[in-house]
């Protein structure tokens, strides 16, 4: 389960880099907040967690910063996309380097004065990841930085290791975007060449239904199509036997509902959870 940290001053500090392999417990989360509800349950535990660590040695807690975000969940897609584990991959522009307009950060719109990243590999939760970060010195001290004041997190799963974490922090850069939608965990398209079939089963008059749940196996995706009787609804998709977020439904007015997500194996079983407080599970056939 690799760590490493990277943290820098502009035109100040040099890169330093450090790697562990760790792994610790389950996390029962706390309750997010309205402004940080586009965060995944995942990410959001994380964010908690981050706080709460501050918070216990008298330091601000972190805000959430749209770009960072976006940094961060990219940060992900690019290294399962290229099967690489490294601050900066194949094609990628570099973290925190000195000047101005050629770094991850200011790609993003981010100009930073002061700037970090955690990143891991191989965690299943946000307790086993923090676990890890907090039980190294590099990843603690980026975690417990008093210089720093937002916040970007990426969870985002497939790739050589399975499960990917990405924190970004940063100060000087503020933010007035709004926070990105929750993706898929990661920013990799559906298949080409795969239809969106149309669903066979109408919405109930208050319940959930999932009407498709498929394992595209040359894709490595699960595709999920389900009916909310609330189409205001927001519906999550989980792996059913492992608990694992695979991602959120998009839906319509009609309260018809579908996504792609990638899993590196067949889940089995899918759960799907309405932000009304509804499940519904489902097995899943392989095409």
């Amino acid at each position: 389960m690799p760590l490493m940290a990277f943290p820098s001053l502009r035109r100040l500090l040099p890169l330093s880099l450090v790697c562990l392999a760790l792994a610790a417990a389950f996390l029962v989360s706390t309750q997010p907040t309205a402004a940080q509800t586009a965060l995944s349950p995942f990410e959001q535990e994380v964010l908690n967690l981050v706080n709460q660590k501050r918070q216990a040695v008298g330091l601000t807690p972190l805000t959430v910063d749209a770009r960072l975000v976006q940094a961060a969940r990219d940060h992900n897609a690019r290294m399962i996309a290229t099967g690489q584990f490294s601050h900066q991959v194949t094609g990628e522009l570099p973290l925190c380097a000195s000047g101005t307009n050629n770094d991850r950060f200011d790609a993003v719109g981010y100009a930073w004065t002061a700037c970090a990243e955690n990143i891991a590999a191989g965690q299943t939760t946000p307790q086993q990841v923090m676990d890890a970060w907090m039980n190294s010195a590099g990843h603690k001290a980026n975690i417990l930085n008093p210089g720093y004041r937002h916040i970007g997190i990426g969870y985002a799963t497939g790739g050589p290791y399975g499960y990917y974490w990405t924190q970004d922090f940063g100060a000087g850069g503020g933010s007035t975007a709004p926070l990105p939608t929750a993706p898929a965990p990661t920013a990799t398209p559906r298949p080409a060449n795969t239809p969106v079939p149309t669903p066979t089963q109408a919405p109930s008059a208050s319940g959930l239904a999932i009407t498709r749940a498929t394992y595209l196996q040359a894709y490595r995706y699960v595709y999920i199509e389900a009916t909310s009787g609330n189409p205001a609804a927001t519906l999550y998709a989980y792996n059913a036997t492992t608990g694992q977020y695979l991602g959120t439904l998009t839906g319509n007015s009609s309260g018809r509902y579908n996504g792609y997500f990638y899993s590196y194996t067949n889940p089995g079983r899918v759960t799907v959870k309405s932000s009304t407080g509804l499940t519904a599970t489902a097995a899943v056939t392989v095409q």
